[in-house]
This record gives structure tokens, C-alpha cells and sequence, in this order.
């Protein structure tokens, strides 16, 4: 047996990729949404302009 260990196994690497790969789908999902809103809140921004001018 080896006192020491270096480095990571297969399994370690596979498992901090899909950690890393979930935390990156949850935040694209979050900017997406948010992306969706602010284009939302826009579009009614300018209805309501419109209405004002009106």
C-alpha cells in the first residue's frame, strides 16, 4: 500500500463533472428566466407608454 495518494480517481473526476455540469444548468435556467422576464417587463413598459400618450 502506498502511504500517500496523488491525485483523483475516474470516479472523482466523473462526479465533480456532473456537479459542476448541474450548477451550470441551474444557472442558465436562472438567466433564461430572467432573460424572459426583462423582455416581458419591457414589452409591457412600452404598452403602457403608449396607453399614457394616448
Amino acid at each position: 500500500m502506498r502511504a500517500e495518494q496523488q491525485g483523483m480517481t475516474l470516479v472523482e473526476v466523473v462526479i465533480a463533472t456532473l456537479v459542476l455540469a448541474m450548477i451550470l444548468l441551474g444557472l442558465v435556467t436562472a438567466m433564461r428566466t430572467f432573460s424572459n422576464s426583462y423582455t416581458s417587463l419591457g414589452a409591457v413598459s412600452q404598452r403602457v407608454s403608449a396607453l399614457s400618450e394616448a
